[in-house]
């Protein structure tokens, strides 16, 4: 994690006390919670609590990779060329970022996924 450092943490876990969904919960613990969490996690978290909501991260920064620096031209050069990708991971959170990722960049996907 690099977008969330301590302090943030510290503020967002006594903030999102103001969500309905989380105004009994300990502070403390949902720092413990937090602190665990990857960038992609906590800003789904920031998307999906409303006074979390100014700590959500920008589009830039969700495509702040070297991993995506890498792939997202790739993706370009195989798309003009007429050809198809496909891209296979075992982790479920990988597949989330892509599928963020590719929404962005206004790729068309089909994700298959399951048990």
């Amino acid at each position: 994690r690099c977008r969330y450092n301590r302090k943030l943490l510290h503020t967002m876990s006594q903030e999102i006390l103001g969500d309905p969904k989380y105004s009994a919960c300990d502070p403390d613990i949902v720092f413990e919670d937090m602190e665990v969490m990857t960038d992609f996690e906590l800003d789904n978290l920031c998307r999906a609590s409303l006074p979390l909501n100014k700590y959500k991260l920008d589009d830039d920064a969700l495509l702040d990779s070297g991993k995506l620096k890498t792939l997202l031209p790739l993706l370009r050069k195989h798309k003009d060329n007429g050809d198809r990708v496909l891209i296979f991971s075992q982790f479920t959170t990988l597949l989330n970022i892509l599928e963020k990722v590719l929404t962005l960049e206004k790729h068309k996907f089909y994700r298959i996924d399951g048990s």
